[in-house]
């Protein structure tokens, strides 16, 4: 029993001494497994939501508030308005008829008759000039309407011109009314041997007809009031839209009749080279002359 239990007992001893020097040697033939990885659930990513676009104002609040460090813009300067022009002229046309405010006729008055000119308006279609009127005799008449298309305007008052300029604007007058003169002249002459004047004065006569006709009836309807005033604005709106081919009518013809006179009209005299020149001249030193200098 002895000798069984000492067999017994070293034997196990030599098992596990056997066991302790074999396994770190099979160990080493073997790599340890690599650590298992751990995952976690990731975090939910957010969803961008609908933003509304800021308005105008809060935009324009933001671009404020983010130009608090831009320097200040410089305060504009203020221009001075603009003088109003004040003009004075001289009558440029023979026979020119003047008259008091109500439209009365009062006289005829001729070319380099001075005028001061207060105000301008309008009556029936025609431009009017109120002015004081110095005519040739010197003796004055105030105030007159007079056709602003028969004075030659010259810039600045009367009161301003020197007695040098005063005699000026008298020649220039009369020069104009003897171009005017000769122009009419040739006008005539030329009525006699254009191919196109009858064509020409049909579409003329019509032109004048018409805007005649519907000045008279806006004249009329002005002063009138009830069914008066309504009849007259019918007639007149009756006439709308005739005024476009009555009036290209008129340009073509008066077009065709003016370039046959540049082609086949009478070479310019030396009279009316003469006169041109010399209203040339009076014209720049009343109306360019001053001007330039003080410029």
């Amino acid at each position: 029993m002895r000798s069984f239990l000492t067999k017994y007992i070293s034997t196990a001893v030599l098992g596990i001494l056997g066991i302790i020097m074999i396994v770190p040697k099979v160990a080493a033939h073997f790599h340890p497994l690599p650590p298992l990885k751990t995952y976690s659930k990731p975090a939910p990513v957010e969803q961008p939501r609908y933003q509304p676009s800021a308005t105008r104002s809060q935009r324009t609040a933001s671009a404020r508030a983010n130009q608090t460090d831009a320097p200040a813009e410089k305060p504009q300067r203020k221009l001075k308005p603009a003088k109003p022009k004040v003009f004075c002229g001289v009558v440029k046309f023979k026979e020119t008829s003047i008259y008091n405010r109500a439209g009365k006729h009062l006289e005829t008055v001729q070319p380099g008759a001075i005028v001061d000119i207060k105000s301008e308006l309008k009556s029936k279609g025609r431009e009017l000039s109120l002015c004081k009127i110095t005519k040739l005799d010197g003796t004055t008449i105030d105030p007159v309407l007079i056709k602003t298309s028969a004075i030659q305007k010259i810039p600045g008052t009367l009161d301003e011109k020197t007695p040098e300029e005063r005699k000026m604007m008298r020649k220039m007058g009369s020069i104009m009314a003897k171009i005017d003169t000769l122009e009419k002249n040739a006008y005539e002459q030329s009525l006699k041997t254009n191919p196109h004047s009858e064509e020409y004065l049909k579409a003329k006569r019509k032109h004048k007809a018409y805007w005649r006709k519907v000045y008279d009836l806006r004249g009329k309807r002005d002063s009138a009031t009830g069914d008066a005033q309504m009849q007259y604005e019918d007639e007149l709106r009756s006439m709308k839209g005739e005024d476009i081919e009555i009036g290209r009518a008129f340009d073509q013809a008066t077009r065709k009749f003016e370039e046959w006179n540049k082609i086949n009209g009478p070479e310019q005299s030396a009279e009316m080279a003469s006169l041109k020149k010399e209203l040339a001249e009076l014209s720049y030193n009343l109306m360019y002359k001053k001007a330039i200098n003080e410029g």
